[in-house]
C-alpha cells in the first residue's frame, strides 16, 4: 500500500486482507480471490477511461516491483462489485466462522 501512495498514485478505494481474511470471505461471497495467496491488496481507480487506463498500468507496475505474484483487473462493472463485496462481507464473514 506504501510503495503505491509513495509512487504518486491515489486511489479511489485501496484495501488489504490477510490469508484468513481471504479464505473466510471467499467462502462466503465467491469473489474468485486466490486463495493462495499470503495477502490481497484491492485497488480501485477511477476518471476517465484514459486516467484509468494509465492509473492502473501505473498500479500495476509499482505491485509487480512490490512482489505481487497475481494481478487481477474487473473487466466489468458486475466483477469490480463482486470484487469489493468480498471485503464489504469481511465482518459478515469472520461472523459466519466464529464459534461464538
Amino acid at each position: 500500500m506504501a510503495d503505491i501512495i509513495a509512487a504518486g498514485i491515489i486511489p479511489a478505494g485501496l484495501e488489504m486482507m490477510d490469508k484468513p481474511a481471504t479464505t473466510a470471505v471467499e467462502e462466503f461471497v465467491h469473489a474468485g480471490y486466490d486463495l493462495d495467496a499470503a495477502a490481497m491488496l484491492l485497488c480501485e481507480s477511477d476518471g476517465t477511461p484514459q486516467e484509468v487506463e494509465e492509473e492502473i498500468a501505473r498500479m500495476s507496475d509499482v505491485l509487480r516491483k512490490s512482489g505481487a505474484t497475481r494481478i487481477a483487473m474487473s473487466d466489468s462493472e458486475a466483477r469490480r462489485l463482486k470484487f469489493w463485496s468480498g471485503r464489504k462481507n469481511a465482518f459478515s464473514a469472520a461472523g459466519r466462522i466464529s464459534p461464538d
